[in-house]
């Protein structure tokens, strides 16, 4: 019974009768409606919480839950761009913007040694529920930018305007990765979620690496997507890894 009350209110959400962020009938009025016992009900409603589809707040009800953000991992254009191209629209806060050296690791791919580099760190949110963040350094031979431009422009943008330099390609690299307390906090992460941590390096026509960004994404509401032609030799290409 509560598969078949899970699966109308499932209809119901995907034909919009429950739009993204309505609140669901209570339990004690869904078992009224469907002549289910609240036991049922309960069952129903826990049941498309695990499938993500609603979220429970406590004192406040079920709401229907937001639909993941889908990230194409071969679209040309910077995250942001992507997002909105994506009808995403995301708002963004300019959260720190600095002159510091890098770490290691950074400074290693931007062959910056020890020098001091832009950096900043931007927050991305959706209806006003921040979803990812991203940190940026930019590589030490480029102008220098004003506050007003990082805030207004995506990375991208500000190397196609500002800074008149066209980025041929990228490097990506994703894993998954444990918040730190800084992120916790900056992400409003109520639990232990993990986090999509997207890694890359941008190069000019000349092979020379002119900026690094490690994005941060909720991965209960962020997912990254691939679509590939032909054949995906994935277990042949795992062959030798113990």
């Amino acid at each position: 019974m509560y598969r078949q009350l899970a699966q109308q209110l499932r209809s119901a959400i995907a034909m919009g009768t429950y739009k993204t962020g309505d609140r669901i009938p209570a339990e004690p009025e869904l078992a009224l409606t469907h002549g289910v016992s609240r036991i049922t009900a309960r069952q129903a409603v826990m049941h498309l919480a695990k499938e993500k589809l609603v979220v429970r707040r406590q004192g406040k009800g079920t709401f229907v839950a937001e639909p993941p953000v889908h990230h194409d991992l071969l679209d040309p254009h910077g995250i942001f761009d992507e997002l909105v191209a994506k009808g995403v629209n995301p708002r963004t806060e300019l959260l720190e913007l600095t002159e510091r050296v890098a770490p290691a690791t950074v400074a290693e791919k931007l062959r910056s040694g020890g020098r001091r580099l832009t950096h900043w760190k931007r927050l991305y949110l959706r209806r006003g529920t921040p979803f990812a963040v991203s940190w940026v350094w930019l590589a030490p031979w480029l102008p220098k930018l004003t506050r007003e431009q990082i805030a207004r422009h995506s990375s991208y943008h500000l190397f196609e305007g500002p800074l008149k330099i066209k980025v041929a390609y990228a490097d990506l690299s994703i894993r998954a990765r444990a918040a730190t307390p800084e992120l916790r906090r900056t992400l409003r992460l109520r639990g232990r979620e993990p986090l999509i941590a997207l890694e890359r390096v941008s190069y000019d026509a000349e092979g020379v690496p002119i900026e690094y960004t490690l994005y941060w994404a909720n991965a209960e509401a962020y997912e990254f997507v691939l679509r590939l032609r032909g054949a995906v030799p994935i277990t042949s290409s795992m062959q030798g890894i113990k």
